[in-house]
């Protein structure tokens, strides 16, 4: 369903900024940054996912936009993986299965829909996840400057990834009489 990814998102959102409330009230910080960061790697999970399915699908049509989505998976992975590591240097246990804990399957957040459509979305998406990392950035203010300091570097880096979204949309629209306004689908022939 078109919208399902978007709306994993901002569940995502909804319930860190839900963890920084409860946060002031009781919970330890430290407690708390590790539900941020689980959080976080459950979203950077989910675009890893997206953009590994997208590099995939867009390989007939577009193999120059399907190699930068491959590689911007591959800088989410990254993320990823420097959040579960500062997870387990804090003492928590990474979880890796992005969606599960929002009552949805991964998969059912990657719907199809025309590149282009899929792509605009991924700039909203890049958005919600920038968004989402200055409040927890704003959370932890000087209390784990090494946290902090990770999602700073994360941040600056999303927003590069926003850009290189938004740099794919011309490339799409200048091809406009080719494939790319299909729905991308699996099984699609050949």
């Amino acid at each position: 369903m078109p919208g399902e990814f978007l709306g994993a998102l901002r569940r995502m959102r909804r319930r860190t900024r839900e963890r920084m409330e409860k946060g002031k009230g009781g919970a330890s910080p430290r407690e708390v940054v590790l539900r941020l960061l689980d959080d976080a790697l459950a979203t950077e999970n989910l675009r890893v996912l997206r953009h590994k399915r997208q590099g995939q699908m867009a390989d007939e049509i577009h193999a120059a936009v399907a190699g930068e989505l491959r590689k911007l998976a591959n800088r989410e992975r990254a993320h990823a993986e420097r959040i579960a590591a500062r997870i387990v240097q804090l003492g928590g246990a990474p979880g890796w299965c992005p969606g599960t804990p929002y009552g949805r399957r991964s998969s059912d957040l990657l719907e199809a829909g025309s590149l282009e459509e899929i792509i605009c979305e991924d700039v909203v998406g890049e958005q919600i996840a920038m968004d989402t990392y200055a409040d927890i950035i704003d959370y932890i203010g000087d209390r784990d400057l090494v946290t902090r300091s990770m999602l700073e570097e994360i941040l600056s880096t999303e927003a590069q990834h926003a850009e290189d979204l938004v740099g794919f949309l011309p490339i799409l629209d200048s091809e406009a009489d080719t494939p790319l306004s299909q729905p991308m689908r699996e099984g699609r022939e050949h």
